[in-house]
């Protein structure tokens, strides 16, 4: 038993041990109906919004960037070492936490809209991956409250999935 423990952490201490790789989210991705239903089993509805993004991803970070039609573009940067990460996005002020489990990306945290008399606060969770084809997948969960004057109205949204394809940008 001593044996077999010493052969092992001789060999990580030789460098014979490897972090496991992570999986290269980068590229322009554009939503795809049919990948989306042959994951989830479902037809999709079309997803609310633009349904491309453009990710790059280093070491330490992922850059998410989506147009927006009726603003600027929506940029999210999450930090990959389970440190906060703060994005705006027009009202709306994420706090989250990244982290990898496996070949999955996890984001997780709270997102909180401020109007002029509203507010809505809640938890946000995104899963991503690439699928067995190369295809990325994501499945999201938001829950919260919005609330006008006094008056609170529970927010459940998700968890749902989406999947898109790598392509070439046009």
């Amino acid at each position: 038993m001593r044996l077999a423990a010493a052969s092992i952490l001789a060999a990580f201490l030789a460098g014979g041990w490897q972090a496991p790789a992570r999986p290269d989210f980068c590229g322009y991705w554009v939503w795809n109906s049919a990948r989306t239903e042959a994951v989830t089993g479902t037809t999709p509805p079309q997803p609310q919004g633009v349904v491309e993004w453009t990710i790059t991803q280093a070491a330490d970070t992922i850059t998410m960037v989506r147009p927006w039609p009726t603003g600027p573009e929506q940029r999210y940067v999450y930090k990959l070492d389970d440190t906060e990460s703060e994005n705006t996005i027009s009202t709306t002020v994420y706090h989250t936490r990244s982290r990898w489990d496996g070949e999955k990306l996890i984001i997780e945290g709270t997102m909180v809209t401020i109007g002029d008399n509203s507010e809505v606060t809640g938890t946000m969770r995104q899963v991503m991956w690439l699928t067995a084809s190369g295809a990325l997948a994501t499945e999201t969960t938001r829950r919260g409250g919005a609330r006008s004057g006094v008056a609170m109205k529970p927010i459940v949204n998700g968890p749902f999935v989406q999947v898109y394809v790598r392509t070439v940008r046009k």
